[in-house]
């Protein structure tokens, strides 16, 4: 008898999982080992990267592995008895009290975060099972539910102290295993600083720094540490020479530009300047009256320069099918004065050659995106399109205790975060919800005092409390606005309330 049972169980330890095979490890690996195989196995699979679902099953099991041998007891337990054991293992001590089921049902972005940057909430014995939302498939049980993936940070696990980020409150974008997703969802060209944080690292530190400040809004300038994300840089980037820049169009399938040329501002901005999409039509005496009669609203930039200025290119992809780009040089003076133009640059919105408007406000992006909305929303006969808008003095109480509507606020540390939901408003046209944002720095006490990365919340106004989401992820941010709409969701007292000379 006990022989026909030690069979049955020998034939359950075989059936189960080789936890060391998925991670590509032998038996005896080392916790450092374990750890490098799951980042180089984890990117392999990334959900961005393969979207099949064969893959997708492949990471969770990945997942799991890694899970069971990074825990010393849990992997001896593995080692003797197989999957099997473990899981019985687990199912005690989650009858005991002892155990924790983990669901993550905010999707694969959450896990990342939990596992590279550390989890919120605590934590508990037992194997955390991963389960996976993909993409935006509906609207509830997608949330920060529950606990994380325990509160201890990644790298702390190792006994290291996490190291100064060295572009921390700068407008370069900290690229890492945690939010790799941004990249493989891009929409614009970027330019990825691979470094390590030695001397040479730091000599380029105020360049690039430079670099992301000028052109903000126009191509994202990102940087990789790589002595922290060997995997990354290596496996992923191919990278294998520090400091470099490469730099991706916004196509996904093109190849990377590996810059060679000088560390200059100006050299490495052209290299990226030229990746960038263009749909501005340079206008002459011979195309100028096709281009005219153009039914959608025409911007047309006056301007002295021989090529598209970059700012130029990133709004004629940013408005493409709401607005007709065109651009007429100073040489062509005839087209000029048909617009009484006589500075350079100058800037309009025209129906016709007898209809149109100046842009009298400074050249900046964001002044021209205002102006622009107004002729890229208005000819519809519809409700004034939904916009994010900043929290001021002179509307916070719309948003905080007079509005009759849900009040979705983005609380940034810097305004690139403005990006990953700038389309959203527009989905809720309908909707009884207003969108706005501010400053994580003067209003993180109303909400989560210790929050230090950009978050969000909805408030209902007249009751004086607030939900919150975590992760500001384009899909996280809508199905937490979903699942609020659809009356899910748990709410909080606010700490206090907001004052006019607060904002």
């Amino acid at each position: 008898m006990k022989f026909v049972l030690l069979a049955i169980f020998l034939l359950l330890v075989l059936a189960g999982e080789d936890y060391y095979q998925l991670l590509g490890l032998k038996k005896g690996a080392s916790e450092a080992e374990i750890k490098k195989a799951f980042k180089k196995q984890s990117l392999k699979y990334h959900p961005d990267k393969n979207k099949g679902n064969e893959e997708k099953k492949q990471f969770q099991k990945i997942v799991n592995a890694y899970e069971t041998l990074k825990d010393p007891e849990k992997r001896k337990i593995y080692d003797q008895y197989g999957e099997e054991g473990v899981n019985k293992h687990e199912q005690q001590q989650q009858q005991g009290g002892g155990g924790t089921y983990q669901n993550f049902g905010g999707g694969f972005e959450e896990m990342f975060s939990q596992f590279f940057r550390g989890g919120s909430g605590g934590g508990g014995g037992g194997r955390q099972q991963f389960h996976f939302n993909f993409g935006n498939q509906g609207g509830g049980g997608f949330g920060n539910q529950g606990g994380g993936f325990g509160n201890q940070d990644f790298y702390e696990e190792e006994g290291q102290r996490k190291k100064e980020n060295l572009f921390e409150n700068t407008d370069v974008y900290t690229l890492d295993m945690s939010n790799l997703s941004r990249f493989y969802r891009r929409e614009e060209v970027w330019l990825i600083y691979f470094y390590l944080p030695n001397g040479e690292g730091q000599k380029h530190k105020k360049l690039i720094i430079e670099l992301a400040e000028k052109y903000a809004g126009i191509f994202r300038v990102a940087a990789i540490d790589c002595e922290d994300d060997e995997a990354l840089c290596e496996d992923e980037f191919s990278v294998k020479r520090y400091p470099s820049v490469s730099i991706y169009a916004s196509r996904l399938s093109a190849e990377p530009i590996k810059y060679k040329g000088k560390w200059e501002l100006n050299e490495l901005a052209k290299e990226a300047v030229d990746l960038m999409e263009d749909f501005v039509i340079v206008l002459s005496g011979f195309n100028f009256q096709e281009y005219i009669e153009k039914s959608k609203p025409k911007v047309i930039l006056f301007t002295n320069k021989k090529s598209t200025p970059p700012l130029f290119k990133a709004l004629s992809k940013e408005f493409k099918g709401k607005l007709e780009f065109a651009m007429i040089r100073q040489s062509e003076r005839q087209l000029s004065q048909i617009f009484k133009i006589t500075e350079y640059p100058s800037l309009i919105v025209a129906q016709n050659d007898q209809d149109f408007k100046l842009f009298e406000s400074e050249f900046k992006k964001d002044q021209i995106v205002k102006f622009l909305r107004q002729f890229a929303y208005g000819q519809k006969k519809e409700p004034q399109q939904k916009v994010i808008q900043q929290l001021t003095g002179q509307n916070y109480e719309q948003c905080i205790s007079k509005g009759k509507d849900l009040c979705f606020l983005l609380l940034i540390q810097n305004e690139l975060d403005l990006e990953m939901i700038s389309k959203i408003p527009s989905k809720y046209q309908n909707e009884n919800i207003s969108f706005y944002y501010g400053s994580l720095k003067q209003l993180a006490s109303k909400f989560e005092p210790n929050q230090t990365s950009s978050y969000a919340v909805i408030i209902k106004p007249k009751r004086q409390t607030y939900a919150v989401q975590n992760s500001i992820e384009t899909n996280d941010i809508i199905t937490f606005i979903d699942d609020v709409l659809g009356g899910g969701r748990t709410f909080n007292k606010m700490h206090s309330t907001i004052r006019r000379e607060e904002l």
